[in-house]
């Protein structure tokens, strides 16, 4: 079967002006240079990923499914990465020379020097594989627990599009900053709107550091903080 490599389906992308899957973008900033893909910092990476998906804005949201829940994948995994302890430093393995057909995802990309051995991605290749598995255990859950009708993926994404993401956090901002002056955190049930333009709407904010979100599990409570080291509240 005919296939891209990175390089060429990039290209495709930009000249055409396809908006890319959640992989693309990974990819796309790897070989701006926004990102080292041999020694990926998950904080930085989950910055620069929010970052894109705010340059989308709201214009194509229905196609921003599997780029939300990538969103989500990411700040979970950062969250992770920020309380476990690192590897010791002196563990380092030569990087062997990738197979065939590893070498297309890496084309166009730095040459990696050594390769530190880690309990969570230290490699683009390995973040791709991990947020790749992490989607499927979410798909898998998500059809187990799912006991009436709800609204597709681009349903959804189409109400938060013909609502407006801007006007959301106009309403959502002023509410969580002053829950927010009596408690170190909140979560998203204290919110007075729970639906998925204000998950969305904290993605947004949380690309823009006015805040921070974290959630101890996939589907688990999502928790509300000033970001420490943001901007604040802006100026609505």
């Amino acid at each position: 079967m005919f296939e891209l490599s990175t390089v060429e389906a990039l290209e495709v992308v930009e000249a055409y002006g396809i908006e890319p899957d959640p992989i693309m973008v990974l990819l796309d900033l790897a070989r701006r240079g926004e990102i080292d893909p041999w020694d990926v910092d998950l904080s930085e990476v989950t910055e620069k990923f929010l970052e894109r998906i705010e340059a989308l804005g709201d214009r194509d949201l229905p196609a921003l499914g599997r780029t939300l829940l990538y969103a989500s994948i990411l700040l979970r995994m950062k969250s992770d990465s920020m309380e476990g302890d690192e590897m010791p430093e002196e563990e380092f393995d030569e990087v062997e020379e990738p197979p065939v057909f590893k070498r297309r995802l890496t084309e166009g990309l730095p040459t990696p020097p050594i390769r530190r051995r880690a309990r969570r991605p230290v490699t683009l290749e390995e973040l791709i594989s991990e947020l790749r598995r992490a989607e499927t255990v979410a798909d898998r859950k998500v059809a187990r627990v799912r006991e009436r009708p709800e609204p597709t993926v681009e349903e959804a994404m189409e109400r938060a599009h013909d609502e407006g993401i801007e006007d959301r956090i106009r309403g959502l901002r002023p509410a969580i900053f002053e829950m927010l002056e009596d408690a170190d955190r909140i979560s998203f049930s204290d919110l007075p709107e729970r639906d998925v333009l204000s998950y969305v709407s904290l993605l947004f904010m949380a690309g823009r550091r006015e805040i921070w979100i974290e959630q101890d599990a996939l589907y688990s409570e999502l928790y509300i903080m000033r970001h420490p080291g943001g901007p604040g509240e802006p100026v609505a």
